[in-house]
């Protein structure tokens, strides 16, 4: 039998239990939460069994590996039981509206460079009309520039931040996958931009704006201006770089995320519709975008999320069809989000790929040593 976790924040955790002696013809399970974390979960498994006339009570406890990533309250434990070599399914232990969301929002990438913590940031700018209340954070390199003014990076925001209920009292700006990312692209030469919004799509448009009419204060150089977006954020990060996008920037990375409902699919609408990010390319083609905007896409091999694969497969091979100026990266074996829960050579290795990316196309002249392996 198997215990299986449903997602927690975007994927599947699944723990295995060995029992002899092997396929039984009849058992019976009780499982008991004693406690749960963000990281793992401890069940006391009382297993009565019945085997060829003679009973046998065991009494254990199974300390469980959990997936990191799922906040929404309406999850339970699923319970794979064998009975007689057929297997039936329970739910145990109700909603998990008990596990400590905290984790998937101060959590930080699993990349480490030197100096990233020291970056000076300006916080709380404001952007856009007064009304909006909107505002962003701003990181600067450590070092100077000859002519004063930095490529930046915009960190895209995808969920309205005005959606209710709230998962976390953290704004975008501030949860530790957007922070940690900002201090490493200052740290690799770039400003990096993180904002607060309430309709994704308008307001990327108007931080845009301000980057490109208040570039001498924000010492940025607007001509050199990228986007990031990862999950479901990038199908607002994929308006900027459509024919007839206002602003364009110079180069975009997209990460495990959904794309567009490309040959007919549905898959990127349907998961609008579940998880509430916005979805600006209904009805858009690979024949809308842009030619001249160098795109990263990393995938997530075993991402735990239909709509995220399918859309970006399908976006791969028209791509290749349009002869887009595409760099894809397949991280075979991680899952969704796994530079955030899978610390492994390969997601730090596509995490350097990405920031040396983002250096070939904002900076005048940087060395693909500039961002080192370990």
């Amino acid at each position: 039998m198997w215990i299986t976790l449903p997602p927690h924040g975007h994927g599947f955790g699944r723990s295995h239990i060995t029992m002899f002696p092997p396929r039984p013809p009849s058992v019976r399970v009780s499982p008991h939460v004693i406690r749960h974390g963000t990281a793992t979960a401890l069940l006391r498994i009382e297993t009565q069994m019945d085997f060829e006339g003679r009973q046998a009570h065991r009494l254990a406890r199974k300390q469980i590996q959990l997936s990191l990533l799922d906040t929404r309250p309406t999850r339970g434990i699923t319970l794979a039981t064998s009975r007689g070599g057929s297997r039936t399914a329970a739910t145990l232990g109700g909603s998990m509206t008990q596990q400590p969301p905290s984790d998937i929002f101060t959590r930080r990438v699993c990349l480490q460079l030197d100096g990233m913590d020291d970056v000076t940031v300006r916080r709380d700018v404001v952007y856009g009309p007064p009304a909006g209340r909107l505002s962003m954070d701003v990181y600067y390199p450590p070092d100077q520039t000859e002519d004063g003014r930095w490529p930046a990076v915009i960190i895209v925001a995808g969920y309205p931040g005005t959606r209710e209920p709230r998962p976390t009292t953290l704004t975008y700006k501030e949860i530790g996958w957007t922070v940690s990312m900002c201090q490493l692209i200052a740290v690799s030469g770039m400003v990096a931009i993180a904002y607060t919004n309430n309709d994704p799509v308008a307001d990327l448009q108007r931080l845009f704006d301000h980057v490109h009419e208040c570039a001498g204060s924000l010492r940025i150089d607007p001509s050199r201006v990228g986007v990031i977006a990862v999950s479901g954020n990038v199908p607002t990060a994929l308006t900027t770089i459509m024919q007839d996008a206002g602003r364009t920037p110079a180069c975009a990375v997209f990460g495990c995320g959904c794309l567009l409902d490309l040959d007919g699919a549905t898959d990127v609408a349907d998961a609008a519709r579940q998880f509430g990010f916005a979805n600006p390319g209904v009805g858009r083609t690979v024949a809308d975008l842009r030619r001249d905007v160098p795109l990263l896409i990393t995938r997530a091999g075993r991402d735990q999320f239909p709509a995220m694969n399918a859309s970006i497969d399908r976006f791969i091979r028209q791509g290749l069809i349009e002869n887009l100026p595409m760099t894809f990266v397949n991280h075979a074996e991680g899952p969704h989000a796994f530079d955030l829960f899978d610390d492994s050579r390969t997601s730090r290795d596509i995490l350097r790929q990405t920031l040396r990316f983002l250096q070939q196309h904002l900076t005048a002249e940087r060395s693909d040593t500039s961002v080192a392996h370990d």
